[in-house]
């Protein structure tokens, strides 16, 4: 192989390396978004979307541009696409990832909470809980008598600040 053409080989390596290292330094800033960005919204998904829009237009590869568009994308789990993306470009902890699963478990948990509360007890038999945490509340409850039932449910319903759950209404 002639000498040029091993510098021109080592110069697309180093091209392609440094092209990684850009990325893997856009993986990062949008994985440290959360804390770079101010706490507006009204709830903590627009919060987590919010930091995603604001650190778009700063990253330095069309990679990470196209990272950051994605995570916006309809139907798109941003926690587990960032988790994935992080994976792959080397990054070891991702903080905003991280953020979005939490978040989603809290949302799918209320929705769970939202299902107990609307119906009753024994009528969510064969119904499909979206966490595992609803299923074994679930499971709890109906091992329960009824007044022991309602007290459980209103707690966990105040705790997940509902205003009101006709399941756990005192008689």
């Amino acid at each position: 192989m002639r000498p040029s053409h091993v510098l021109a080989s080592l110069g697309l390596v180093a091209s392609l390396l440094a092209g990684c290292h850009r990325y893997r330094g856009d993986v990062e800033a949008v994985c440290d978004a959360e804390q770079r960005t101010a706490k507006q919204g009204a709830t903590k998904l627009e919060q987590l979307d919010r930091a995603v829009l604001a650190i778009g237009p700063t990253l330095r590869t069309p990679q990470g541009k196209k990272l950051a568009a994605r995570l916006m994308a309809e139907g798109v789990d941003p926690g587990k696409l960032l988790q994935a993306e992080a994976g792959r470009a080397g990054v070891t902890s991702c903080a905003l990832a991280d953020a979005y699963l939490v978040e989603r478990e809290r949302v799918r948990w209320e929705h769970d909470l939202g299902q107990m509360c609307a119906w009753k007890v024994d009528e969510l038999a064969g119904k499909k809980l979206l966490t595992e945490r609803g299923s074994k509340f679930l499971e709890e409850l109906r091992a329960l008598d009824e007044a022991t039932r309602r007290a459980r449910l209103y707690d966990a319903a105040k705790d997940a600040g509902f205003a009101g759950c006709a399941q756990a209404k005192p008689r």
